[in-house]
């Protein structure tokens, strides 16, 4: 009597293997991705710091502004004071944390990406359609990489998240305000947003201070912004991979398994598809945004560090 078996799945290009055949070697893969995973989180929660320092900081009319739009500002143009000063301040943090779960949460995943996942990339739908039609990035689509995808890809996050950031909300505000727990719990899940003096505990607000608010703009990255987020890393990920190989670079030893995979697994018409098929602008953005990421990183370790 024959017994119907699915069709075997392709082999994964190494380094990657599946759970069954080598449990350890996964897991060794899957730790891997979790560690690269929290630094690009940190790495994109530190460049938030930093540019809201120099955004909203550095010069004094700017500062005064933000610090009363909606309060002192709002009441000479509406006549009245349209929240209060004390709601404001907390809605402004609000703001600043969420942008650094998003972005972190967003940056954690465009590096940790798996090309080689099972994905359902059956029929288009009507969202699949309308993001063809206007290029809003989308793992099915299959068109070349544009620089101003990437240059849009932000505000394109940000507008994705509003849904997750709304639902991540409401989550939050259910398990404070009607959970019953010990002090001690509450802080060990969300912090308390207090600080020390010294520059270790200034650094530590990473990620100690306002976890609740963090936490809603993780979930924001994962609940809808993930979707424009899968199509860009798709792409850049495999704009990187098909240089290294079109310039006969060798893999190092440093770069994540995901990535390695993705090389290993490049032909040519892969290089031609994700290398020579992305206009110009592809590689200046994307050598921009390393640069002044980088610096805003560095720039926001030091706000914490020192002046925050």
């Amino acid at each position: 009597m024959a017994f119907w078996r699915p069709a075997p799945r392709p082999a994964l290009p190494p380094p990657l293997v599946r759970f069954w055949r080598h449990p350890i070697r996964w897991t060794e893969i899957t730790l891997a991705l979790v560690i690269v995973g929290l630094i690009a989180a940190h790495v994109g929660t530190l460049i938030i710091v930093g540019l809201y320092y120099l955004l909203f900081e550095t010069v004094g009319s700017v500062k005064h502004v933000w610090d009363t739009l909606l309060t002192v500002q709002w009441a000479h143009l509406f006549g009245r004071q349209l929240i209060s000063t004390a709601t404001w301040n907390n809605d402004r943090h609000l703001l600043r944390n969420v942008f650094e779960g998003v972005l972190g949460g967003t940056l954690a995943q465009l590096i940790i990406f798996n090309h080689f996942r099972i994905r359902h990339t059956g029929k288009l739908n009507r969202l699949d359609r309308f993001e063809f039609k206007l290029h809003i990035p989308n793992v099915k689509d299959h068109r070349g990489l544009t620089g101003w995808q990437l240059l849009l890809l932000p505000a394109l996050v940000i507008i994705y998240a509003v849904p997750g950031f709304l639902v991540g909300y409401v989550v939050t505000q259910v398990v404070k305000h009607n959970l019953t727990l010990a002090h001690s719990d509450y802080v060990f899940f969300f912090g308390d947003g207090t600080t020390g003096t010294s520059v270790w505990s200034h650094i530590q607000t990473l990620w100690t201070g306002n976890k609740d608010q963090k936490l809603i703009g993780l979930f924001a990255s994962v609940f809808l912004a993930r979707r424009v987020m899968k199509g860009s890393a798709d792409d850049v990920q495999g704009f990187f991979a098909a240089r290294r190989v079109a310039l006969h670079k060798p893999i190092r030893r440093y770069h994540p398994p995901n990535f390695r995979a993705r090389v290993n697994a490049m032909d040519a018409d892969g290089v031609v598809h994700h290398y020579s098929t992305a206009d110009a602008l592809v590689a200046i953005v994307l050598t921009a945004a390393m640069v002044v990421g980088a610096a805003l990183a560095l720039f926001g370790l030091y706000v914490l560090a020192f002046i925050a």
